[in-house]
């Protein structure tokens, strides 16, 4: 989802249906505070309780950019949620959840008879991201040498509907994915099925021309496949994780396996390296014991501790 998609739900779903009564020139702070305490509390549709900090301090970052607005334009004086006191969101990290190399094999041995097998292979090969998986068409992938080009996503907009968007040249999401002779099999084998789909489909087939589709050649929905993730991971009984959670894991494996930090980057699509190491670090055990072995094989010249990488 866009920041603008993000920020419509937000105003349809909680601004507008309890400040939109409010004439824009009469809102006041004690309005904004209000409303804040009011989502902390019960601010769920659903009626199970409040929404997070973190959610409503977002909500006020969206009032905020839109009275700020509103002021340049003249339409305001002030901005009043300048003045209003929105929750703090406590300078917490969110922990990753990814797979260990066992559980990860595990899925993939449960899931190999699956029709989109392929796809979650691909995903856990390469971390690509799931709108990248389910936008790619198959004339960005060479399998020959072994290549793949992220070009386009798949994404949902908050009407649920899915399209299909070109990536800007400038972004650093734009990328070359290389790709193992195994995955490249993998594809082959996909693509000799789609085929066979293709032609049980004759005229009726979807002919999105994409790789990963419904069996009548049409899209899958972005959500609809995290659906098919979840309750696959649900049955098997793997730790919770999301389909973006393939892509953490295919990071945080990658690293720990000893790949260089800028290359993973550039792999999976990171805009730097910093990002890389704020994000993945702390997945990552025993760096500073594995450094101090590098350090004393090549410097102090202990051949032996460079022999025992796992003490």
């Amino acid at each position: 989802m866009t920041t603008w998609e993000s920020y419509t739900t937000l105003a349809r779903t909680h601004v507008i249906p309890r400040l939109g009564k409010i004439p824009l020139q009469r809102l006041e702070p004690e309005h904004l505070d209000t409303f804040y305490a009011d989502l902390l509390r019960d601010g769920r549709k659903d009626g199970t309780g409040g929404l997070s900090r973190r959610t409503v301090a977002y909500i006020h970052v969206v009032i905020h950019r839109a009275l700020k607005d509103a002021v340049r334009k003249r339409k305001l004086a002030v901005n009043v949620a300048e003045l209003a006191d929105p929750p703090r969101q406590a300078r917490t990290k969110p922990q990753l959840k990814v797979w260990t190399e066992e559980e990860l094999r595990r899925f993939l041995a449960r899931v190999r008879e699956d029709r989109l097998y392929p796809a979650y292979f691909l995903a856990a090969a390469t971390g690509m991201r799931r709108s990248e998986l389910l936008g790619l068409p198959w004339d960005a992938v060479d399998l020959e040498k072994g290549v793949i080009a992220v070009r386009q996503t798949l994404v949902a907009s908050v009407t649920y509907e899915a399209r299909l968007k070109e990536m800007n040249k400038t972004q650093a999401a734009r990328r070359s994915v290389a790709i193992d002779p195994e995955t490249a099999a993998v594809l082959t084998a996909w693509q000799r099925r789609q085929a066979e789909e293709r032609t049980a489909w004759g005229s009726a087939w979807g002919g999105s021309g994409l790789v990963f589709t419904r069996e009548d050649g049409n899209w899958i929905h972005p959500e609809t496949f995290s659906w098919w993730f979840d309750r696959h991971v649900k049955t098997i009984g793997l730790p919770r994780i999301t389909v973006h959670g393939l892509r953490h894991t295919h990071v945080t494996l990658g690293l720990i396996a000893g790949i260089d930090p800028k290359t993973m980057a550039q792999r999976v699509g990171h805009a730097s390296i910093k990002f890389m190491y704020d994000t993945y670090a702390h997945l990552i055990p025993g760096q500073d014991e594995q450094a101090a072995r590098i350090f004393s094989a090549r410097v102090l010249g202990r051949q032996d501790e460079a022999a025992a990488p796992g003490r």
